[in-house]
Parts: structure tokens; C-alpha cells; sequence
């Protein structure tokens, strides 16, 4: 736990901290850089189902603050729009 590991995959270069390791069953991590989302964090469980066969169950959060733009932006302040302005 604590390891960082470095991805670099085509596009994209991305730092995540391993947080859970239970081997051979768990591992979880967070997303430390190179993510389009925010407090990412991931998790895959391993289970053994029979005659080699291993069932891979994966789960994440994550939070993305949506910003509304334009008018609806201006309206939730309260203001009017720059589109709704007229010049004088």
C-alpha cells in the first residue's frame, strides 16, 4: 500500500496511489494525476469460481463538478445573461 505507479498509455500519462492490497483476492487505488475526474478511486476483486476460472469484479467512484455555462450560469447567480443585455 502507498506504491505510486505511473501509466503512460497512448494520450494520456496517469499517476495512481495503491490504497488496498489483499493479494490474491483485492486491490484498490486512487487516481493521483492524469484523470479527467476528480477523488477517482477504483477497486477489483478477484474470486476463484472453479477449474481455473476467476471471476474480476471492478467498482469506482468518482465526482466531476459540473459548471453550467453561459445563460444558465448567469441565471443561477441571479444575473441576467450577457446574451440577455442589450447594448446601449
Amino acid at each position: 500500500m502507498g506504491a505510486i505507479r505511473a501509466l503512460h498509455l497512448p494520450g494520456a500519462r496517469v499517476r495512481e496511489e495503491v490504497t488496498e492490497y489483499h493479494r490474491p483476492a483485492r486491490s484498490a487505488y486512487r487516481m493521483l494525476s492524469g484523470a479527467p475526474l476528480r477523488h477517482f478511486t477504483a477497486s477489483v476483486t478477484f474470486t476463484a469460481v472453479g477449474q481455473g476460472r476467476t471471476e474480476v469484479c471492478t467498482g469506482s467512484t468518482s465526482s466531476q463538478r459540473c459548471v453550467p455555462s453561459g445563460r444558465s450560469w448567469a441565471e443561477s447567480l441571479g444575473r441576467p445573461s450577457p446574451a440577455s443585455r442589450t447594448q446601449p
